[in-house]
Order: structure tokens, then sequence, then C-alpha cells
């Protein structure tokens, strides 16, 4: 039986993807090239892997992600409640993610990326990376209308 050939594709930043087919390399005057078949969706099916699996991420897996999700380390930071420059060293695999940004980085992940319907999650999600955590809410007010109750001006 002939061996199976497979294609080790590091071009996505993670050393362990390999594709068994949706590839075809030829050679060029520069050498081989190689063109992948549908390589968005490739890449959402690569991120599915990463949020599903129980292992925390790697730096490789965080940068991955948040490439996916064409941020900046500064955004995802801000969404973290954490400096850019601590997204880098996660990345760079210079310090370990806790458990806590790594579960919100898998979710962050879902909802933008995958799911195309949540889009007042999302804004709420955004609100909250823009809160100023020295704020102090003073007074809410609210309102029985016949209805139900309502926030008041």
């Amino acid at each position: 039986m002939a061996k199976s050939k497979k294609y080790h594709y590091t071009e996505c930043g993670l050393d362990y993807v390999y594709l068994l087919n949706g590839y075809t390399e030829r050679i060029t005057p520069y050498g081989k090239a190689v063109s992948i078949t549908a390589v968005e969706q490739l890449h959402k099916i690569i991120g599915e892997a990463i949020i599903s699996s129980p292992e925390p991420l790697s730096g490789a897996e965080i940068r991955f992600l948040r490439h996916e999700l064409d941020w900046s380390q500064k955004r995802l930071g801000s969404q973290l409640k954490v400096e850019g420059q601590t997204v880098g060293r996660w990345e760079r695999g210079e310090t370990s993610i806790d458990s806590t940004a790594d579960n919100y980085i898998r979710i962050l992940y879902a909802l933008y990326a995958l799911d195309d319907s949540a889009d007042d999650i999302k804004s709420f999600v955004d609100m909250m990376a823009d809160l100023d955590s020295k704020k102090v809410h003073k007074e809410l007010k609210f309102t029985k209308t016949d209805e139900s109750w309502k926030t008041a001006a």
C-alpha cells in the first residue's frame, strides 16, 4: 500500500498542523509552491480545534487566534484587562497565561470568529473592554411601568 503524502502546514504559525489533501504542490523557477484550497475555512477549523482542546493555550495558539480575529496585541489585552505587552510575552512563551485569560480568549474567538449572529453580545463585550474600573456608579434608578421595570433617566 502506498504511503499517503501529507503537507506540514507551518505557514499558519503552528508546528503541528498537517494537511492530508486540499492542497496542490508545483515546482516553479523559484522552488516549490503550495496552493491551499479554502484557507479561511481551514483556519476556522484549526481555530475550533484549538479552542476545543483541553490543554492550556500555547503562545503560538494565542497568536494564531489573535491573528484570526485580526486584533492587535493591544486590543486583545484591552479585552482581557492586561497590557498588550503581556499578550506579547504569552505569545513568545516568556510567561504563562492564567486559566481565566485562556478561557476568555477561547470565548472571544468563538464569539467573534465563529458566530456571525451574536452582534448584541459582541457589542456588550466591546463595551466591557472599555469600562474604566475606577468609575463607580453612585446611583442606579429604575421605574415600574404597567408592563415591566425599566431603567430611569
